[in-house]
């Protein structure tokens, strides 16, 4: 498998969503969901480098809906995958410190630096949203005031914020 195959199977965009995909019909459900503010830390990741016409097979990699398949100059594929401290092969990948440093808005695919405000969803399904997204298609969906007013009552402890 050449290294456009391996991009085009493993890419995980717009076009090959890196989850179950999200339609447009799930998007209308967003103000409806529990969101918290957050800032995605920077993470050790485990990398490998794919030869150009080399292969890697899928059940090798580690399990995460998030991967990075990085076109390197020369051929070949760069893959990083997050890593949180469990088993790996040693032989084919290796751990990278702090190389995840961004996460990606689920809307628009905007790049979000680590320690960027961000929103993610309190319960499945995981979603994050950038700044302009979130206020786009959740505080604009259900009124700034209405947003402001639920989240002095979530504070508060309040069993209507819920």
């Amino acid at each position: 498998m050449n290294s456009a195959k391996i991009r085009e199977y493993f890419y995980f965009g717009p076009k090959y969503p890196k989850r179950d995909p999200v339609t447009e019909s799930d998007f209308q459900k967003l103000p409806g969901l529990s969101w918290l503010p957050s800032r995605i830390p920077v993470r050790d990741a485990l990398a490998t480098f794919i030869p150009k016409d080399g292969e890697l097979k899928k059940k090798l990699t580690p399990s995460s809906y998030e991967q990075r398949w990085r076109p390197e100059d020369g051929g070949g594929v760069r893959l990083l995958v997050p890593y949180d401290g469990g088993s790996f092969d040693s032989g084919i990948f290796h751990i990278e410190a702090g190389a995840w440093d961004r996460t990606t808005c689920d809307w628009c695919n905007t790049r979000i630096p680590a320690m960027t405000l961000c929103y993610v969803t309190k319960h499945d399904p995981y979603i994050a949203l950038c700044e302009n997204c979130y206020r786009k298609h959740v505080v604009n969906k259900v009124g700034l005031a209405r947003a402001v007013l639920w989240r002095i009552k979530k504070w508060r402890g309040l069993a209507a914020a819920a």
